[in-house]
C-alpha cells in the first residue's frame, strides 16, 4: 500500500499532537507545521505531500488561506481540508477537491473526509463555511 503523506498545519500544540496521532493511527504519514511560514517551507521542499490539512487562523506571514494558495501553486489538484472554528476567516473558494471542517469536529469525521478527498470523491453534505451562522455544539474528540 502506498502510504499517503499529509501536511498538518495547526498552531495549537495539543490539538496538532492529537490530530497527528489520529492521522498516523489511520495509516497516514504526517508532516507537521506550527505556522504558515513553516508550512510553506515544507511545501517548497517536499513535493510528495498528498493532502493539506490546515487551520485558517495561524501565526506567521501566511495564514491558512495563503498556505493553501501556495500549495495549489505547486500542486494545482492538491486536496485541502480547512479546519477552523472561524469560518468567516476562510477567503478561499472551497473547490471540488477541498473540504471545510468546523472545529470542534470528531476525529472520525476528519478521517472520513480525508479518505473521500484522496479517493477523488467530493464529500457529500459538507456545507459552505459561510453557512455556519450559529455556534455548533461541541462534538466529542473521538
Amino acid at each position: 500500500m502506498n502510504q499517503k503523506c499529509l501536511l498538518l498545519v495547526e498552531d495549537e500544540y495539543d490539538l496538532r499532537l492529537t490530530m497527528a496521532e489520529c492521522l498516523s493511527a489511520a495509516g497516514f504519514k504526517v508532516v507537521e507545521a506550527e505556522d504558515g511560514d513553516h508550512a510553506v517551507r515544507i511545501l517548497e521542499r517536499h513535493p510528495q505531500i498528498d493532502l493539506l490539512v490546515t487551520d485558517i487562523d495561524i501565526p506567521g506571514r501566511y495564514d491558512g488561506n495563503d498556505v493553501a494558495i501556495s500549495a495549489k501553486a505547486w500542486h494545482f489538484d492538491l486536496p485541502v481540508v480547512y479546519a477552523s472554528g472561524s469560518p468567516e476567516r476562510l477567503t478561499n473558494t472551497v473547490g471540488p477537491s477541498d473540504a471545510f471542517l468546523l472545529k470542534p469536529f470528531r476525529q472520525s469525521e476528519m478521517i472520513a473526509v480525508i479518505l473521500r478527498l484522496l479517493a477523488g470523491t467530493k464529500t457529500p453534505g459538507l456545507r459552505s463555511p459561510h453557512d455556519y451562522s450559529e455556534p455548533v455544539p461541541a462534538n466529542p474528540a473521538h
